[in-house]
């Protein structure tokens, strides 16, 4: 079955070649469906990865070859930590495929960018510790939300899905949003300023909140999207609503390929550790011992629902938008 953004697009893909599919289900994603792309002649892509993790599974599926029995060959370039940037290169056909976190694409929706996110890399799993969220340092008054009143609060990015969580904790403890201060430092600077007292708390997350709580630090545990936003998808894969209109064949592609990575690296948590010491700078006491949370999965609509949802509260976003109808592609994976 051909499968089609949501929304429309100015290129429509015509849909008499495939109507006689249309009641068969929407199967061609599947990791176990046949591949349609000649594996003699491949497709080259190109991709951005995240630059900080959940992209593991990208480069065990490039080793594995499960993009070349898909017909793709993908150029990878890691981002720049700036994923609003994402977007319109994506629209711009720079690149065709971008790993996004799951705030990035839908501030750029609700602004209009004819974006689509075509199936999880990652979603929160409530049942394993959390490795971000608020922490404030050893001998500080603070030992609630409710305390945060007044406060300042240090982090890197000062949007995003932890800052999102974090508004969510303060509103539910009582505590105005615009009587919290933000300030913004690099994640190895955190720690110190809390302790040097340019900060009261600071948010953060993997190998630095790991730090911190070595340092004294003390979570305030309500912070954590586990408690606010329990199974929201963190990480996504994403195109453009003319790319996948205009290349059907291949977007299905490059998601059965992903699912059989992930799937791949679900199996081998060890392989996971190895690419995490390859490809980025955590230390390697932290990569031995985090706990890795599950790849792929479906989009839970409700919980995505509820976050922009809450970033229209919060400012982040001017208009709301529905998940299911302006958000996903047709042939995305739900709940």
């Amino acid at each position: 079955m051909t499968l089609t953004p949501r929304r429309g697009v100015a290129t429509v893909v015509a849909v008499t070649a495939t109507a006689a599919l249309i009641f068969s289900g929407c199967a061609s994603a599947s990791p176990d469906a046949p591949a349609t792309l000649d594996p003699e002649n491949l497709t080259e892509l190109n991709v951005i990865r995240s630059s900080g993790g959940q992209f593991e599974p990208l480069i065990l599926g490039m080793e594995q070859g499960f993009f070349e029995e898909e017909g793709l060959k993908l150029n990878v370039k890691a981002g720049t930590g700036n994923p609003a940037s994402l977007a319109p290169q994506l629209v711009s056909g720079q690149i065709q495929f971008a790993q996004l976190d799951i705030a990035s694409p839908i501030s750029a929706v609700a602004e209009g960018v004819p974006i689509s996110l075509l199936s999880v890399i990652q979603n929160d799993d409530p049942s394993l510790p959390s490795s971000a969220g608020v922490l404030v340092p050893p001998g500080s008054d603070i030992t609630s939300v409710a305390d945060l009143e007044g406060k300042t609060i240090a982090t890197n990015q000062l949007a995003g899905l932890p800052v999102i969580s974090t508004n969510i904790a303060l509103g539910k403890a009582g505590v105005p949003l615009d009587s919290v201060t933000w300030v913004q430092l690099t994640p190895d600077a955190l720690a110190d300023a809390a302790l040097g007292g340019q900060a009261d708390a600071i948010l953060t997350f993997a190998a630095f909140f790991a730090g911190a709580v070595e340092q004294g630090f003390t979570f305030l545990e309500d912070t954590a999207a586990s408690q606010t936003l329990p199974r929201i998808t963190q990480v996504v894969w994403s195109a453009s609503d003319q790319y996948i209109a205009e290349n059907p064949e291949i977007v299905e592609a490059f998601v059965r390929a992903n699912a059989k990575a992930e799937k791949y690296a679900n199996e081998n948590p060890d392989l996971v550790r190895a690419v995490d010491k390859e490809f980025t700078k955590l230390p390697e006491s932290y990569i031995d011992t985090r706990a890795i949370q599950p790849f792929s999965g479906p989009f839970h609509v409700d919980i995505i629902q509820q976050a922009v949802d809450a970033m229209v509260e919060q400012g982040y976003v001017s208009q709301p938008i529905d998940v299911a109808t302006d958000l996903l592609w047709s042939g995305a994976k739900l709940d």
